[in-house]
C-alpha cells in the first residue's frame, strides 16, 4: 500500500488546498516520484497556521537508540489512539504530506503493472500522516492508511488516508520541524 507517491504541485497549488500555508517555490522538493526513505515535504501547523517542513520518508522513534534497517513508510490509522507511543504522536505531530498521486500494483505478480492514482482533475492531495524527532535519524515520517474505499478496493485492501481541505482545521501539532 502507497510504497511511492508523486509530488509535482507547485507551491500555488498547495497554497489553494491550505490557504494559510506559508510555502514559497524555494521550499518545494524536486519533483517527481518520492520513495521510502527519500527526503519529503511535510506541513505542519502550530497557532501561526502551516508551515513547510522536511522529513524523511520512514518513521523512526525517537526512543530507538539505532535506525531500523527496515523503514516503517505506513501505519494502520485504526487502532493508533489505543498505542501510547502512536497515540501520543497522534495528539502533537500530526502532518500533510502533499501528493499529486500514489502509485499500486496491480496483480497477478508475475504481470505486475504499476498504477498511478490521482485526483480527476489534477488537483493536489494531501495524506494524513505523523512524525517524530529522532537524535540521527533527523525529522522522519510515516503516512497512515485506511480501508480502501470502493472505486480503489478491487486492487488493494489499504490507500492512504486523504484529508479534505475541510477537515484541516482537525491537523494540530505542538513539535512542529521548523526549517
Amino acid at each position: 500500500m502507497c510504497g511511492r507517491y508523486e509530488l509535482n504541485a507547485t507551491s500555488k497549488e498547495l497554497r489553494s488546498f491550505v490557504g494559510d500555508l506559508y510555502v514559497s517555490d524555494t521550499d518545494m522538493p524536486t519533483a517527481g516520484e518520492q520513495n521510502p526513505g527519500d527526503p519529503l515535504l511535510i506541513v505542519t501547523k502550530n497557532s501561526d497556521g502551516y508551515f513547510p517542513s522536511n522529513a524523511r520518508w520512514g518513521l523512526v522513534s525517537q526512543h530507538l537508540k539505532y535506525e531500523p534497517s527496515k523503514l516503517l513508510i505506513n501505519l494502520r490509522s485504526e487502532g493508533l489512539p489505543s498505542k501510547l507511543y502512536y497515540n501520543k504522536l497522534l495528539k502533537n505531530n500530526r502532518c500533510l504530506i502533499p501528493a499529486t498521486a500514489f502509485f499500486e500494483w496491480q496483480s497477478p505478480a508475475k504481470h505486475r503493472q504499476k498504477l498511478r492514482i490521482s485526483h480527476a482533475k489534477g488537483k493536489a492531495l494531501m495524506f494524513a500522516g505523523i512524525f517524530d524527532h529522532h537524535p540521527l535519524a533527523g525529522t522522519t515520517c510515516a503516512i497512515l492508511t485506511t480501508a480502501a474505499d470502493e472505486l480503489f478496493g478491487g486492487n488493494q485492501a489499504r490507500m492512504p488516508l486523504m484529508l479534505a481541505r475541510a477537515r484541516l482545521p482537525e491537523l494540530y501539532s505542538c513539535n512542529c520541524p521548523t526549517k
